[in-house]
């Protein structure tokens, strides 16, 4: 993963997203945040994980005519709501091509069961704000005392077929 903390890169993402009532402080505000940018990295990877554990007939490719931007399972993107508050750090999961109200994007938001519109997202070039150091910090007791109760019951679930 290709983690970018450089200022002008940071500088050209925000100048790239185009909402027109974009909050550029409050995204601006994100990156020097270190205890927000490594509480969402965390919390990512659990809605990454119960998107995965629990739908299995999502689109791995999004249609041409809706994919204006390029988009591709995997890629990092900044979400930007109809309020103008961008939410950086997000890897698209999948897609769904039979949405007719045109959200068709699903990415590893909390509400990771709710695509989002193609045009509410912008590309990154890797993970915005954090250094290595800063991931390699993570502890495991950090992660499991985050662990969402939805995704613990998920886990429970998923081992107890195993089991069985």
């Amino acid at each position: 993963m290709k983690l970018i903390t450089d200022k002008n890169a940071i500088k050209k993402l925000v100048e790239s997203i185009t909402q027109e009532n974009l909050h550029k402080e409050g995204l601006i505000a994100q990156f020097s945040d270190k205890e927000y940018l490594i509480h969402n990295y965390v919390h990512n990877k659990f809605h990454k994980e119960l998107f995965l554990g629990r739908f299995k007939n999502i689109d791995q490719e999004l249609t041409a005519e809706k994919n204006t931007k390029g988009l591709e399972i995997g890629q990092l993107v900044t979400f930007t709501n109809e309020y103008g508050l961008a939410f950086l750090n997000h890897e698209i999961l999948g897609f769904d091509n039979d949405a007719s109200y045109g959200r068709c994007v699903y990415l590893d938001l909390d509400s990771y069961w709710c695509a989002v519109r193609v045009e509410s997202i912008t590309h990154q070039e890797g993970y915005m704000g954090l250094t290595q150091e800063d991931i390699d910090g993570i502890t495991p007791e950090f992660e499991n005392n985050r662990i969402p109760f939805d995704l613990e019951m998920l886990r429970k679930k998923n081992e107890a077929e195993f089991e069985a």
